[in-house]
């Protein structure tokens, strides 16, 4: 059994035995549903099927998602006192990483598979009508679902690496949701204010336009490519913070 995985099963049980994860699950899951069920209010009497609908406002809300599950995966142990315990356990930095990195994403796994109650089995017992064509949505949500956990990847690592420098929770939430929400929308809204800026608003949220072509079957190989580079990178600059973190409480 290796280290990574006692650590990540240690992670998880630590996570989902209390009750703060599912308070933030649930809270959420209203603000997604909301967000969803309003969209789908608007976007009433055009042909955009039901799954750009969900993929689109899923993208929107995941990062709030990872940073909830990140937060406090290094800055709960600075808080506690045993990162410094944890650092000299005959463990490497890397397995350490990888194991809060793959507790963090089981929990966006499980946020993930929990909203997919909405268009799958509340929405179409609401809307019979939609029955049919929920099923014919399957497939093209399961696409919709690999682009978001793709993204989900590099926001998790993102709120990991915020979670180790800050050694604060919620300043680690904070920065990790400007980082993956609010910069990648400034283009967007700076063509609202200013009309000039317009023709940067495409570059705004290209997680949502990214999610939203695999949905619908427009599959591109250099988004996946920035992704896992992206992520590689914040990943390694991680465990080198981590092995700094080592090396000062030695």
């Amino acid at each position: 059994m290796s280290a990574a995985y006692i650590i990540w099963r240690r992670e998880t049980r630590s996570i989902f035995t209390s009750f703060a994860i599912y308070a933030k699950l649930t809270v959420w899951l209203m603000a997604f549903g909301w967000h969803y069920m309003q969209t789908l209010r608007y976007g009433e009497g055009d042909f955009t099927p039901l799954a750009i609908f969900w993929t689109q406002s899923m993208a929107l809300w995941l990062p709030a998602l990872c940073a909830a599950a990140t937060m406090r995966r290094f800055a709960g142990e600075s808080e506690s006192g045993t990162l410094e315990t944890l650092l000299t356990a005959p463990v490497n930095e890397f397995e350490i990483v990888s194991a809060k990195f793959w507790a963090s994403m089981t929990v966006v796994a499980v946020g993930l598979l929990l909203s997919l109650i909405g268009p799958l089995i509340v929405l179409p017992r609401l809307a019979p009508a939609l029955l049919n064509d929920s099923y014919s949505q399957l497939l093209p949500i399961l696409a919709g679902t690999f682009a978001l956990l793709l993204q989900a990847t590099l926001w998790v690592a993102i709120g990991l690496w915020f979670s180790l420098f800050c050694q604060h929770a919620v300043l680690s939430a904070g920065l990790t949701l400007i980082v993956t929400l609010i910069l990648p929308n400034i283009p967007a809204i700076a063509g609202r204010i200013w009309t000039p800026m317009t023709m940067f608003t495409a570059a705004g949220l290209p997680s949502v336009r990214m999610a939203g072509d695999m949905a619908s079957g427009l599959f591109a190989t250099a988004p996946l490519i920035c992704h896992l580079a992206a992520l590689g990178c914040t990943l390694f600059l991680t465990v080198r913070l981590l092995e700094s973190r080592y090396f000062k409480t030695r």
